[in-house]
């Protein structure tokens, strides 16, 4: 299971090019239903936005409960991600989420 945010496109590339049809972090937080996820594998895809995770990748990760062995995030960024890794790790490890890889 993927979710993405894209702003220009380039992250639901990456996103399509790990899984048929990755899940919209935008679509998803606009129902404003519970968020319970469950699989064995769960990502995801993100640019980074002023040297960090975007807002609303943010609190969709303090909104959502992820039931899984395997979480990941991608970061993408054009030249730099200014310290991104390393803030988006500590992201994960506020919900005991890892690792965060960076492309």
């Amino acid at each position: 299971m993927i979710f993405y945010f894209t702003g220009t496109g380039n992250s639901l590339y990456v996103a399509q090019e790990l899984e048929e049809n990755p899940l919209s972090i935008p679509q998803i937080m606009k129902k404003g239903e519970p968020m319970r996820f469950e699989a064995d594998r769960i990502g995801i895809v993100t640019p980074v936005y002023g040297h960090e995770v975007p807002a609303m990748v943010k609190d969709f990760l303090h909104q959502a409960h992820f039931q899984t062995e395997y979480f990941y995030m991608i970061l993408t960024y054009g030249n730099r991600h200014g310290g991104a890794a390393e803030l988006a790790s500590q992201l994960c490890e506020e919900w005991a989420l890892l690792p965060v890889i960076s492309t």
